[in-house]
């Protein structure tokens, strides 16, 4: 009887080697894949969340609107009870409460589906009667944004391009799918030099076999005192070095197809970074457009609100018409809300800015923010004109 046991360990594989090292790469790869769709999921975040408080503002603009409205009509009730106003001024300012109660409810429409579209967006995981903590998004939020460091950098148009300049220089080693293509390249690099070494380079491996016997039977099965004693253990050690022949034409189209890959993502990260450029620029130009616009929509609001106190005072003592009173509250419930949504796409324009160079200030940790920050003054302390 004999038991045989054989073990074979493989000392040096090209494919091998390369294999661990390309799923390395991929493995990076898929980190930076999986960090750009949750930047993504993010950015929608902050639009549903920012629509929300949009609405929840028009709704109380709308609530104030409907309120004045309200007492202008007891006002005119009261004088046209007196004979000091013409009935008819009654009857156009219920049609007026008519329209601001219908405003209100489009309003309050408007923030219901604003908050349907955010639980949608987070798989239905809030409550039904959720509601979103009041921010006063022409304070709070404006702010923030307000007094980022980007922003105080920016005093003149070469501010605006060295800016521009910093963040693409940025986003270009610290986008997320930047770098997965980065990764994957590296993964094709390497899959190709490894097609390259199959021309010359053998598979070596180590081979070990033993044979015991473990038990002799029969005529001369046993060794005699004349003779040696019979060996029972065979051990056999050899290295196998082993090269393919015969591939037809295999390696040369494996080597081919890798590089046309190689290439085809190389043009793809170019066009991904030049994209990048062209959304850095277009953001900065949508951030200073909305800065600007929020100046002038302020002034706007505040001068229509003062010219809307003066016509009120003016009406009831019966000095204008109720055409050019309506036409002194439109004109500040419309510069209120354009002041309002002026904020909102600052504050819009901005998070698209920070989504386009894959950095969300307000998510980052202090360490992070730190980081950017002094890198952004280092940068404009270099490039100084």
């Amino acid at each position: 009887v004999t038991l045989s046991t054989s073990a074979s360990q493989q000392i040096y594989s090209e494919p091998a080697i390369a294999n661990i090292k390309i799923q390395k790469l991929l493995n990076q790869a898929q980190r930076f894949a999986t960090k750009q769709e949750v930047n993504t999921t993010i950015f929608q975040t902050y639009q549903l969340y920012l629509n929300i408080l949009f609405a929840k503002s028009n709704v109380s603009v709308q609530k104030e609107n409907l309120e004045v409205m309200k007492k202008n009509l007891e006002l005119a009730e009261l004088q046209a009870d007196i004979g000091a106003k013409n009935k008819s001024d009654v009857y156009r300012w219920k049609s007026e409460v008519a329209i601001a109660t219908q405003s209100l409810i489009e309003a309050q429409t408007g923030l219901i589906i604003a908050k349907a579209n955010l639980d949608t967006f987070l798989n239905n995981t809030l409550d039904n009667e959720f509601d979103i903590e009041n921010v006063a998004l022409e304070a709070n939020l404006f702010d923030y944004y307000n007094d980022n460091l980007l922003v105080s950098q920016v005093e003149n148009p070469q501010d605006l391009r060295r800016v521009g300049q910093y963040l693409y220089e940025y986003a270009s080693s610290n986008f997320p799918s930047v770098q997965q293509l980065e990764y994957s390249i590296k993964a094709l690099e390497r899959q190709n030099k490894s097609n390259s070494r199959a021309f010359y380079l053998p598979n070596v491996s180590l081979g070990i076999s033993q044979s015991e016997v473990l038990q002799r039977g029969g005529l001369a099965s046993e060794p005699t005192e004349r003779l040696s004693k019979f060996v029972d253990s065979f051990w056999n050690v050899g290295v196998t070095v082993s090269y393919p022949l015969f591939e037809g034409n295999r390696k040369n189209i494996r080597r081919q197809n890798t590089s046309i890959e190689t290439e085809q993502l190389t043009l793809q990260k170019n066009d991904l970074t030049n994209n990048l450029k062209l959304n850095i620029q277009n953001s900065i130009a949508n951030l200073v457009a909305a800065r600007t616009n929020i100046v002038f929509s302020e002034k706007s609001a505040e001068n229509a609100q003062k010219n809307f106190d003066i016509s009120q005072d003016l009406y009831q003592e019966s000095s204008i018409s109720i055409i050019q009173f309506l036409d002194a509250q439109n004109a500040a419930l419309t510069t209120k809300l354009n002041y309002i949504n002026s904020v909102y796409s600052y504050v819009l324009s901005f998070v698209e800015l920070e989504n386009s160079i894959g950095f969300f200030s307000m998510l980052a940790s202090e360490e992070a923010l730190q980081a950017f920050d002094t890198r952004l003054k280092e940068y404009f302390l270099l490039n100084k004109e």
